[in-house]
């Protein structure tokens, strides 16, 4: 085995080709500490692997456990979505074990309908196939909760949504017996070696598990993960499709797994499956949705298997390359909504052999362009407080001034209504914006009340 394919290098000097014989350890160590610095990553753990061995690791951070060193390859961090192909793996097992049909309802396994609106047999859980769960083509919306699920009207079609990854994790508990986390560990976590890997909190955390950073204004501020309760009903990402924690020699060993083809704990066709029986997710990327993996034609140039994961305080992203038998995977020990996106793509273009476009300074700019809007709108609203109870400036205006206020406020308070996204995501993901929308959207109601008051009791000052 060796590569098939010619060193790269970037405009930068950067070398991607990560079997060549001149490839240098110290250069991609330079760019990533550079990336953990300037996006004030607090731990980030990168490892790279061929299907037999390990080419690369690195970690690194600007938290104190990080610079001291006590962040390893060996200490877990919590994958996110990450853990959905790893229900697919299970999946894969039962129908090569005949135990299940993949175009068969998930109703024909036990009793779902508890988990639906419909809570009839023959309801809404009879028209949802194990296919259509595996690739986000079952209808189910984005934000259904477990308990209340229903096909909409876009079944056949791409709607990605952690409830189809939960009722597949019910599925393997009735049709094996087992709870989900033991089945996972027989049969996944053991076999590959993955002895760092979890599934509860309590394991975790006795495995190491680093601590998390959520994002607040730029600011990385430690936060215990907010782990789903026992009680499924009500949940919108349960466990299995989340919380799987695992270090990144353990991401490793699994990204090891794809590359020889499922080392005898499922067959290679099992994993053409996984990989290449997809639905196209929309939009001009070229990505279609394999049952738990992403399939990329265009983004990186050439064909790219790989899944992101994000909890409210940790990120990750893993990638298969199986034409340079190259696997990486890159977790991180923070979130950040508005700017991890595109920061993690830039981020891992290098590390996949494309060009680098990441602009070095984006981490900083993005939150200097939310705080300096967040300030403004502070600072009119400040104002407005201000002139709300100096009763003498009230002449000025009319009652549409005083309805303007409590507008203001409904519109703040709905935001999170109006972009489509329910409270419930936003107070998780976005903490910081969503307590500062509550802020403003209390004070201006407070404005329009003390306005209003105001004008009962002393109409002849304000409003002569």
């Amino acid at each position: 085995m060796g590569a098939s394919y010619g060193a790269r290098f970037d405009e930068a000097g950067f070398c991607v080709d990560w079997m060549a014989e001149n490839f240098d350890p110290a250069v991609v160590d330079a760019y990533l500490d550079d990336v953990c610095k300037k996006n004030r990553l607090p731990a980030m753990a990168v490892v790279v692997v061929s299907p037999d061995k390990t080419l690369y690791s690195y970690t690194g951070g600007v938290s104190s456990h990080a610079r001291s060193g006590s962040v390893t390859c060996d200490t877990p961090f919590i994958l996110g979505s990450l853990s959905k192909s790893m229900v697919s793996v299970c999946v894969m097992k039962l129908l090569e074990e005949g135990r299940i049909e993949l175009d068969a309802p998930v109703s024909l396994y036990g009793d779902f309908s508890a988990y639906f609106k419909d809570k009839r047999t023959d309801g809404d859980a009879a028209h949802v196939t194990i296919r259509s769960l595996l690739n986000h083509s079952s209808g189910i919306d984005t934000y259904q909760r477990i308990g209340s699920l229903y096909p909409t009207d876009h079944a056949g079609s791409y709607t990605y949504a952690n409830a189809n990854y939960a009722l597949l994790s019910y599925l393997i508990e009735s049709v094996t017996g087992m709870p989900y986390p033991v089945y996972l560990r027989k049969n996944l976590f053991e076999p590959l070696g993955m002895s760092k890997s979890a599934l509860s909190r309590e394991e975790s955390e006795t495995n190491g598990l680093v601590e998390g950073y959520r994002n607040f204004f730029g600011i990385p501020v430690k936060s215990r993960t907010r782990y789903p309760s026992d009680d499924r009903h009500g949940i919108w990402l349960d466990y299995p499709a989340g919380y799987v924690s695992a270090t990144a020699n353990d991401v490793g060993k699994y990204l090891q797994f794809y590359l020889n083809n499922g080392n005898d704990l499922v067959s290679s066709g099992a994993i053409e499956l996984m990989l290449n029986s997809t639905v196209d997710m929309g939009g001009d990327n070229g990505d279609f949705y394999g049952f738990g993996i992403r399939k990329s034609v265009k983004e990186f140039g050439k064909t790219v298997y790989f899944h992101t994961g994000s909890v409210e305080n940790f990120n990750s992203r893993m990638f298969i390359i199986p034409d340079e038998e190259i696997g990486i995977c890159i977790l991180v020990n923070m979130n950040d909504y508005f700017v991890f996106t595109k920061l993690f793509t830039d981020i891992s273009k290098p590390l996949l052999g494309v060009q680098r476009n990441l602009d070095p300074d984006l981490y900083m700019k993005r939150h200097l362009f939310i705080d300096l809007i967040c300030m403004f709108m502070l600072f009119v609203i400040i104002i407005d407080f201000i002139i709300s109870i100096k009763c003498r400036y009230l002449k000025r205006f009319s009652g549409p001034f005083i309805v303007f206020d409590f507008i203001l406020s409904g519109i703040f308070a709905l935001i999170p209504v109006i972009i489509g996204v329910p409270y419930f995501v936003t107070l998780n993901y976005v903490t910081d914006l969503q307590i500062f929308v509550i802020l403003c959207s209390a004070l201006l109601f407070l404005c329009g009340i003390i306005k209003f008051v105001q004008r009962l009791v002393c109409p002849d000052v304000c409003l002569e």
